[in-house]
């Protein structure tokens, strides 16, 4: 094909055409809605996959840069209103009345974040079982935030056996890696209360 074929062959915009014509052949960029905050509570009873996690660099303590997790998701191209209403109960959210009210809709592609002991300890307690890091032993399973081995950032794993890491200027370590993670029941809660907040919650996937 010569260089002027070529230049002929480029999809060109047509000043007229139609919405769906034109969307119908371009390309499409993969983007991703963040859920921050209360609207990551949107995806309590939600199927999903995990496809990707990458651990980033969180609040100093103890003079140590935690770190946290942003997971990014495809959530289930169809959704039952039931289902999610149950698993959004068992987490004490209010009911739904329609799929309408959710920030998220089937089939879309989210990314939320975390640091608890909740999703970031599943997480990597996960890329441990499969073999994709490894962590310095003995692995203590359980405790506060902090104790169990599971917590530690990426700066503090023993190796990287898959995935991609890399370390900052700072001496934080970047770690991400390509999953395939089925949360049937999407996220739930678990809600507390303690000495420094009446309302806190860790998420956990379902």
């Amino acid at each position: 094909m010569s260089e002027i074929e070529k230049l002929s062959s480029l999809e060109v915009y047509q000043p007229g055409e139609d919405w769906q014509s034109l969307t119908g052949r371009a390309d499409e960029l993969l983007g991703y809605d963040l859920a921050r905050d209360e609207t990551a509570d949107d995806l309590v009873g939600v199927p999903f996959v995990v496809t990707k996690a990458v651990f980033r660099p969180g609040m100093l303590r103890d003079k140590l840069r935690s770190a946290y997790v942003s997971c990014e998701v495809r959530t289930s191209p169809t959704l039952d209103i039931r289902l999610i209403n149950a698993r959004r109960e068992s987490s004490k959210l209010p009911r739904l009345t329609d799929l309408d009210s959710l920030a998220f809709g089937p089939d879309s592609h989210v990314v939320f974040n975390d640091g608890s002991t909740g999703v970031y300890r599943q997480i990597v307690k996960l890329l441990t079982a499969k073999q994709y890091i490894t962590l310095p032993t003995p692995i203590v399973e359980v405790g506060g935030y902090g104790e169990s081995s599971f917590d530690q950032p990426p700066s503090q794993w023993q190796s990287f056996l898959a995935g991609e890491d890399s370390t900052d200027a700072d001496g934080f370590t970047h770690y991400s890696i390509d999953l395939a993670l089925y949360c049937p029941r999407g996220l739930r809660l678990s809600l507390y209360q303690n000495d420094f907040t009446q309302t806190g919650k860790t998420r956990y996937l379902g």
